[in-house]
Order: C-alpha cells, then sequence, then structure tokens
C-alpha cells in the first residue's frame, strides 16, 4: 500500500504536468486554427474580388455590346418608318432588298445572356466545419497503474492472526481483514488518520516539500529575468548630401525615406511637392512629380513604402490618395482613402498589401487598414492597444511572417499583432527606449526601434536604435555618431546601412553598416 500510494502521488504530478502541456497545446493549436481561419477569409475576400472585377468587367462589356444593338434597331426603325410612311411604292421597291437584308442581320442578332445574372456565392458547409471542430477531443490514454498484491491466505483467515490476541482459525474475512490492518500499525503506535489520509490531502506548506515534491517549481521556472541595459556600440556618419533650395539634390521639408531593392533611395521632398531619387553615393539621379492633383502630381507627398515587385507607393496628403509608381518613377495607379480619417504610417507586407496606419480626429488610434495593390479595401482591423499615434513617419512595420509592428509611445514599446490583426505580444519597454520615434526591420527579421532624445529646443530627433531578434528578446544598441542631428525619420539601405533625414535642416546622412 505504501508503495501504491508513493506511485499515485508521483502519477499525480505527472499528470499535473501533462494537464498544463495540454492546455498549452489546446491553446496553442487553437490559436493556430484561428490564424489559418483569418487567413483564409482573407483569402476568399481576395478571391471574392478577383471573380466580382471579371464578372463585372464581363457584364460591361456585353452591356456595351446591348447598347450598340440598340442604337442601330432604333436607327433601323427611324429609316423604315421614313420610308413607309414617306417614300412612293416604287423608292421603296428599289430599296426592299437593302432593308430586308438589314432586317434579318439585326433580327439574328441576340445578346449574350452567358453574362447576364450576378450568381455569386459563398461554398459554405457549416455542417462539414461543425463535425470537423467535434473531433477534437481529449484523448484519456489512461493505463491502470499496478497495485501490490495482498496475499490470498490475508483473506481467507488463514492468517491465523488474533483479532483479541489469542490464536484463531476464523474464516471471517472482516475479522481476517481488522487483523492485518492491526498489525500493520502495530509497527507505529503514532499513526494516525491524517498519515493514512496522506494521499487525498497533500501538503500545501510552502516549506514542507522541496526539490521534486514541489508540484508548482516549472511554471516558477518559465519566468524571464528582466533585460539588463546595454551600453550601444557607435556607428558614424559616412556623408552627408542635400542642401535647402528647389534644385536638383535639394530639399524644403523632406518627410519620408524609402530603399528600393534596386538600392535606389526614394526621398518624399514635401515643400517641393516631388520625389527624388538617389543612388547609394547619395548622388541625385532624378526627380518625378509637380504640384498638382493630377495622376502624377503631388500636394506634400509624405509616406513612401515599397513592394515585393519594387513598386512605390506614395500617400499624397492634399489629396488624400495613393499613387503607385513603377521604380523609375512612372504613374500606374492611384486609389483615395475616403474611409479613412487620418493617414500615419504605410508599409508593404510580404504578400503584397499595402498597410496604412489610421489617426482619429482626436490624435487616438483607429487601426490598420489593409489595401490590395490595385487599391481595394481589403479590411480594417482595430489596434486597442494603441493609445496614441506618431507624427513621424515609420509608426508601422512588417516582418517576413507579416506581423504589423505598431508604435506605442506611451508605453515605449511595439505593439505586435498578426497579419489578420490579432494582438499577439509587446516587444521592448521603458527599460531600453526613451522616446519611441519609429520602427523597422532589417533583412533577418531583426526588430529595430527608431529611439530618441528630446533636445533642448523641445524637439524629438532620433538618437539611436535599439535592436531586438524576432521573439522579442534584445540584441544590441546602436548610436548614431555624431549626436542630435535633428534625424526625423530613418530607413535601411540594403538592409544594413541606415539613411536618415532632417526635414528642419533638409539634409540627409548616411551611416555605417550596422
Amino acid at each position: 500500500m505504501h508503495t501504491g500510494a508513493k506511485n499515485l502521488e508521483t502519477e499525480l504530478k505527472v499528470l499535473d504536468q501533462q494537464e498544463e502541456d495540454v492546455r498549452e497545446k489546446v491553446t496553442d493549436s487553437f490559436r493556430k486554427l484561428k490564424e489559418l481561419v483569418d487567413k483564409r477569409e482573407g483569402e476568399v475576400l481576395e478571391e471574392l474580388e478577383r471573380v466580382g472585377r471579371e464578372r463585372k468587367g464581363a457584364m460591361f462589356l456585353a452591356h456595351a455590346e446591348i447598347t450598340q444593338g440598340m442604337k442601330k434597331l432604333e436607327g433601323f426603325c427611324q429609316f423604315t418608318d421614313t420610308l413607309v410612311s414617306q417614300a412612293s411604292p416604287a423608292y421603296g421597291l428599289t430599296h426592299y432588298n437593302l432593308v430586308a437584308h438589314q432586317y434579318q442581320n439585326l433580327r439574328d442578332t441576340n445578346p449574350s445572356s452567358e453574362h447576364m445574372q450576378a450568381d455569386l456565392k459563398l461554398n459554405w458547409n457549416q455542417d462539414e466545419i461543425t463535425a470537423a471542430l467535434g473531433r477534437i477531443t481529449i484523448v484519456d490514454t489512461h493505463k491502470p497503474t499496478e497495485m501490490p498484491t495482498v496475499p490470498e491466505h490475508w483473506w481467507n483467515g488463514s492468517n491465523n492472526l488474533d483479532v483479541n490476541g489469542s490464536e484463531s482459525k476464523d474464516d471471517d474475512r472482516r475479522h481476517s481483514w481488522s487483523g492485518v490492518v492491526k498489525a500493520g500499525l502495530a509497527h507505529d503506535t503514532q499513526a494516525s488518520p491524517t498519515a493514512v489520509n496522506n494521499l487525498n490531502t497533500p501538503d500545501t506548506d510552502s516549506g514542507a516539500s522541496s526539490g521534486d515534491d514541489n508540484i508548482d517549481s516549472p511554471a516558477q521556472d518559465k519566468k524571464k529575468p528582466p533585460e539588463k541595459p546595454q551600453s550601444p556600440r557607435k556607428v558614424s556618419a559616412l556623408q552627408k548630401f542635400g542642401t535647402p533650395g528647389g534644385g536638383a539634390g535639394q530639399f524644403l521639408f523632406p518627410h519620408s525615406i524609402c530603399a528600393g531593392h534596386n538600392g535606389l533611395l526614394y526621398i518624399s521632398d514635401g515643400q517641393n511637392h516631388r520625389i527624388q531619387v538617389f543612388d547609394r553615393q547619395g548622388k541625385s539621379l532624378f526627380t518625378f512629380g509637380k504640384k498638382g492633383k493630377g495622376r502624377g502630381m503631388f500636394i506634400q507627398p509624405t509616406y513612401l513604402a515599397v513592394s515585393p515587385d519594387d513598386h512605390l507607393f506614395v500617400r499624397d496628403k492634399g489629396s488624400k490618395r495613393v499613387q503607385e509608381f513603377s521604380n523609375k518613377g512612372q504613374f500606374i495607379n492611384q486609389f483615395f482613402m475616403d474611409n479613412l480619417h487620418e493617414a500615419r504610417g504605410m508599409a508593404c507586407d510580404s504578400r503584397g498589401r499595402i498597410l496604412i496606419v489610421d489617426k482619429g480626429d482626436n490624435g487616438y488610434h483607429q487601426g490598420v487598414a489593409f489595401y490590395s495593390s490595385s487599391g481595394a479595401l481589403l479590411k480594417k482591423v482595430s489596434c486597442p492597444n494603441i493609445p496614441k499615434m506618431t507624427v513621424y513617419a515609420n509608426p508601422v512595420g512588417t516582418n517576413s511572417d507579416n506581423e504589423i509592428f505598431v508604435c506605442d509611445h506611451v508605453g515605449h514599446c511595439l505593439r505586435v499583432y498578426n497579419e489578420h490583426g490579432r494582438y499577439v505580444r509587446q516587444v521592448g519597454g521603458e527599460a531600453n527606449i526613451d522616446v519611441l520615434m519609429g520602427v523597422l526591420i532589417d533583412r533577418d527579421d531583426n526588430i529595430i526601434v527608431l529611439n530618441g532624445i528630446t533636445t533642448v529646443t523641445g524637439h524629438n530627433c532620433i538618437d539611436e536604435l535599439v535592436r531586438f531578434r524576432k521573439d522579442g528578446s534584445l540584441l544590441d544598441k546602436i548610436a548614431l555618431c555624431p549626436s542630435k542631428q535633428s534625424i526625423n525619420t530613418l530607413n535601411l539601405l540594403d538592409g544594413q546601412y541606415p539613411v536618415g533625414i532632417s526635414n528642419s535642416k533638409n539634409w540627409c546622412l548616411l551611416y555605417d553598416r550596422i
């Protein structure tokens, strides 16, 4: 019995640990299932957009053909009415063959009914989905624990134990069992009901057990120690380019900088209402755009983003639209953001979707809008953990897993959401981030926080990069030298060279590799 009790105590600990493990697996499995459902939702919505676009195009063509046919019929009817009412019989007979031939052609022309109906529906089988979810269960692979075998003669009265102190051969099992119990307790006259009931009443005194006896110790070991602040290493500016003005290579309040996959640098030159393009050495190559609301024109261009196919997207503040260009500056497409309060940040994920952060009228965060590359609004997700938005150009970023990183300036951290807008985790905190001014993702999926300082004039400028690994652990800190250069926003050239711009001093600084 002692052996059995010890085995059960051990199995209880194992069962508690297994229950915790299975609980984590259940949570993780359903989280992944929700992500798959959300991902499929996005794919189905994109498929709906494609099918709807194709069907509408076919209907527009069919409508144009019908309209053209109606015009031909109306013209033919007018001609025949005039012919019948005004022409002489001789004139009518002269044109009989022409009229009959034209009538036959028009009578045989019928509009195609292939694209006449809108027949879109969702292929959804609720019973199959419910049945599949019902098959997710907990399997108890219980295997009975072997208990010690009680000798048979203890049960049949042949043990010859005298309950009353005298020899007896009574076959009463009740008497024999009483003898066994009394004989077992005789070795310890201090035995009590508490000792017998130890199996059902585990010791909860924190000081009564240690080592393996402490069932809760694995949970305590899971706590991560706080990260210690690190001393930053320094990277120096290699060169500076740009001066105030309106000529080539000059700026008037530049707003954002973005690096293309071809190694080119794109800078939105706000008050000059144009985009300037530079090479890796800071040499001005070409500009495109001018002031206006037409295609390829701007009124204070602000945020920039580069898609996986190296197309440049430009947010135009004055016309509340986003324009798409080739990497040579050729206009491709545009779409308007009528359903947003105010765009504050833009990025492209690996699927080519455009992510635009929406700031409400009161300055508080409203969510992230997902647009397709053609400009269709796919979804808008709310991020309630974000209390306030930035005024700079890097409040949002995305990695290869399409996770979304949004700046939380009050919390001195990044709020991380999956590609469907569900909150996942937090990166950073007050221990490592002072003035949060933006976020970047490098080519190794490391998370780079643009950390700022407040100057004597009361303005914030980027002075340090705080780099985290993909899992959110602190990697290192990088100080930009010389410091206090009024850098307002920054990006990475070739994924490893910081390039920052100052909208107050109208210059650009290219730093050494980080």
